[in-house]
């Protein structure tokens, strides 16, 4: 009995200290935003709601002190009385349950989400759902532990926010959802160009196994671009389900609570870069391919998902073969095999993938009809070494990030080997820690190129390996040799609390206010569109739709011919990466006043630098487009909502000098 009281005690003590650091956190956060916008001295709903976290903040630290005065049997009585009111609550404790999953969703993307921007805010009330929901669901399952119900509620709690995280995507508004989200329609709609446009136009160089995936409802006509959007949520959870439910199942885990737990934190784990969809079909592939017993099998597999690999991402290339020789490393003990004998398999693995990678990017630079140069343009782009520490692109920065995400495993691993129920031969470790490295290393290059460094995308196959090496630490899947200790090893429970907690972080930035559009407005900006378009053409002029081309795609903008050149996607990366040639052949369009309208997302022409998110992205784009378009185009119509102008060729020829 008293071990149970001081269990309670611990356990309530543990509690108040993670409350307490979330709620200083996030009245540090708002104190330091009240300040960042100078609103503390003109509002006193500000004033009020800081003075109210800090009393919070008092009562949880006076509380967690006197815990460890006489107040503490009356405090532990008090919190005894907990579960047995949970109890009182018979059916509506599933009700309630649901309720509470549903409240953080509507928090940070309902009316109210703009007080819901901090991280600290968003992991506060995910904490207070976590210990009510457990709290529910330890009365209906007295036999599960509490930390074991703690630890796998905050998985399903954390999956279940990043679906409705997707909610905000599924809209019917015609224009676009930001900057560039449209255009992987228009681009996924190249693969039926001749039924949607009547012209025959080649598919896209950047990412075109994406585009593939995303083309899929144009299999059938007329699908709307609500659709389109739906399908590419569907492409998200389907492929991270997917991969996710293949490395349960290599490790032949009895369907229940433990398997479904294994997946919704392989789930969260990949979200984190996020690793992307066309990315994880490889992964899928070589999950569910590789046969320790048919090594030649595993090879036709490794191929199949290069050849995919070929044609998405040159640093892709060597992933399937990497993949497939850590899975080799993990379950095939080396043995009394000499080191070039054991190597053999996976050095195949590899250097094939990586072969028929290369040979199936080239097949698709002739099928496709590209000028091979704009294959490789992002080769000689801009490598911003600065995006790797915090910036304004990315605040807690490249490096920092990846090593957060890396935390969880590498302690995981070290403690693996350090209890002595590890049991894999140096020769099958230096291989492991050889395909982190070389994913690492080029991930984090990848990252620093102008463009990236926002997230940890660029560390996607990294973040594959680790969650590979992960699942394989806690359920036992990594083949012992012959003749060692086959004890399982089991992960103590500040490492299990990492484990969860560092995904379910990442998760709890995603996801912001939804907005709502004006329809009545929206309808007026296609109206002016069209007006403008259609008597563009009826002049006998071309009209560029630089911005918002699938407007065209889903015939929004009716009877206007598509010019296929110019797309802002396809003009971004040219003018980062500094392709001349292309540049060139833009600006002579220009100045020769090709276009008898220019539909372009609002133009600026101010430069930003380093001190911007985004900023060198700006000045390229600025430089290379804004400038040029607004030297021979002069604006005529200029749009709020969506932020659009619509440009005419200029009657002085000397304005921009």
């Amino acid at each position: 009995m008293e071990n149970s009281l001081s269990d309670r005690l611990t356990g309530l003590r543990f509690i108040l200290i993670v409350t307490i650091f979330l709620t200083l956190g996030a009245v540090a956060d708002q104190f330091r935003y009240a300040l960042e916008i100078q609103i503390l001295a003109v509002s006193w709903k500000w004033k009020l709601a800081l003075l109210l976290g800090g009393v919070v903040l008092a009562v949880e630290i006076a509380t967690l002190l006197a815990t460890w005065t006489p107040l503490s049997d009356p405090i532990t009585r008090w919190a005894n009385k907990i579960p047995s009111f949970v109890e009182r609550l018979g059916g509506l404790r599933y009700p309630i349950l649901a309720i509470l999953m549903l409240l953080l969703p509507f928090l940070v993307m309902g009316p109210f989400g703009y007080y819901f921007q901090s991280i600290y805010i968003r992991a506060l009330v995910f904490w207070f759902i976590l210990i009510c929901n457990s709290l529910i669901l330890q009365s209906t399952r007295p036999q599960w532990t509490y930390t074991n119900i703690l630890l796998g509620l905050a998985l399903m709690q954390a999956v279940f926010y990043r679906i409705a995280v997707f909610l905000p995507d599924l809209s019917i508004y015609p224009f676009s959802l930001g900057w560039s989200e449209a255009s992987r329609y228009y681009y996924a709609s190249l693969f039926f160009s001749e039924r949607i446009y009547g012209l025959q136009i080649s598919p896209s160089v950047l990412h075109p196994t994406r585009y593939l995936l995303q083309s899929m409802p144009f299999l059938f006509p007329g699908s709307a671009l609500w659709m389109h959007r739906l399908w590419q949520v569907v492409l998200w959870l389907a492929t991270t389900f997917g991969a996710s439910y293949l490395l349960m199942k290599r490790l032949k885990l009895t369907w229940g609570w433990s398997a479904l737990l294994v997946m919704a934190w392989a789930f969260l784990f990949f979200f984190q870069g996020p690793v992307y969809y066309h990315l994880q079909i490889t992964i899928i592939l070589v999950l569910w391919g590789f046969d320790r017993e048919k090594p030649a099998r595993t090879l036709i597999v490794v191929l199949f998902a290069s050849a995919w690999a070929g044609i998405s991402r040159l640093n892709w290339f060597p992933v399937p073969g990497l993949i497939a020789a850590l899975l080799y490393f993990f379950e095939i003990p080396r043995g009394n095999k000499s080191a070039v004998r054991y190597l053999a398999w996976p050095a195949i693995f590899v250097l094939s993938g990586t072969i028929c990678a290369f040979l199936s990017q080239s097949a698709y630079v002739t099928i496709s009809g590209q000028d091979v140069n704009r294959f490789t343009s992002s080769l000689g782009s801009q490598l911003l070494w600065y995006r790797l520490l915090p910036s304004a692109t990315y605040p807690l920065g490249v490096l920092p990030a990846i090593l957060l995400a890396s935390l969880p495993v590498f302690l995981l691993m070290f403690f693996y080997w350090w209890s002595g129920k590890g049991s894999m031969a140096p020769l099958r470790q230096l291989g492991v820690a050889a395909i982190a490295l070389v994913l690492f290393g080029g991930g984090l290059v990848v990252s620093t190129k102008i463009g990236g460094g926002s997230n940890l995308h660029n560390l996607d196959a990294y973040l594959v390996v680790l969650a590979v090496f992960g699942v394989y630490l806690v359920a036992g899947g990594i083949e012992h040799e012959e003749g060692s200790e086959s004890e399982k090893f089991y992960p103590s429970l500040p490492i299990k609390g990492l484990l969860v907690s560092v995904p379910i972080l990442f998760v709890l930035g995603a996801g912001s206010p939804i907005v709502r559009y004006d329809s009545g407005q929206a309808q007026s900006a296609l109206d002016l569109v069209q007006e403008y378009a259609q008597a563009a053409v009826i002049d006998g002029d071309e009209v560029l739709f630089i911005s918002q081309r699938h407007l065209l795609t889903f015939d929004t903008v009716q009877d206007v011919p598509l010019v296929p050149e110019y797309e802002t996607v396809f003009l971004m990366e040219m003018a980062m990466s500094g392709n001349q040639a292309y540049l060139d052949d833009f600006h002579n369009d220009l100045r020769e006043g090709r276009f008898g309208l220019i539909i372009v997302a609002t133009l600026e022409r101010g430069y930003q630098g380093r001190s911007h998110a985004f900023g060198e992205e700006n000045d390229a784009w600025v430089r290379e487009v804004s400038e040029p378009i607004l030297c021979y185009y002069a604006p005529i119509q200029t749009l709020d909502s969506p932020r659009l102008q619509l440009l005419a060729p200029r009657a002085e020829s000397d304005w921009c000098e």
